[in-house]
């Protein structure tokens, strides 16, 4: 016989016949597995691609005499917002990225440089085929 609380946590139950004895032997399998909690995503921007030269150039020719068209003052910061973000968002898009809730406690930041390393050098290596980058990891 097996008691338990939650009864969602007991899995497989069967009996099994000994053999030397007229009583059986009652197997359960406990499902102990532990939902892990969902990733936290944060918004970026990506400067990956982002070009000074081409930023500076469309902050100067945008239209910001559309802000003097308001006489409300929250109206005029909506505009110059407005026109602001979509430069901005031209330029260096925002990109989501996946963040670990808690790193591991063994891991310290040197450990965590040094595989970082590995794998920027496995991608160099994978996209370059070179023989040196592959025995250097």
């Amino acid at each position: 016989m097996v008691i338990s609380s939650n009864r969602n946590l007991l899995k497989k139950p069967r009996t099994v016949e000994l053999g030397i004895s007229d009583h059986m032997l009652v197997h359960v399998s406990i499902q102990t597995k532990i939902k892990r909690p969902p990733r936290k995503i944060i918004k970026a921007r990506s400067y990956k691609n982002f070009d000074q030269a081409k930023f500076s150039k469309d902050i100067a020719e945008a239209p910001w005499s559309v802000c003097e068209v308001f006489d409300d003052l929250d109206d005029c910061y909506w505009a110059w917002k407005h026109i602001f973000g979509e430069i901005c968002n031209k330029h260096a898009p925002f990109r989501e990225t996946k963040v670990r809730r808690q790193s591991s406690p063994w891991i310290s930041p040197k450990i965590r440089h040094f595989m970082n390393l590995r794998y920027k050098t496995l991608l160099r290596a994978k996209m370059s085929n070179n023989q040196e980058l592959w025995t250097s990891f």
